[in-house]
């Protein structure tokens, strides 16, 4: 996941509903602007499970 859902609270409450574990991908400090992270599609796609958008 990207930086925008890091913290605990998002963390536990992902563990107690769903049972999984995620990781945040944080851009690396020394990037500045638009930096391309690896493996976006994974976020995007499971995204789209969950709002049941299967197009």
């Amino acid at each position: 996941m990207d930086g925008g859902y890091r913290g605990e609270d998002f963390a536990h409450w992902i563990i107690d509903v769903f049972r999984w574990i995620v990781e945040v991908v944080l851009r690396p400090l020394e990037k500045k602007g638009f930096t391309l992270l690896p493996k976006p599609w994974v976020v995007q796609r499971t995204f789209r499970w969950l709002n049941w958008c299967r197009r």
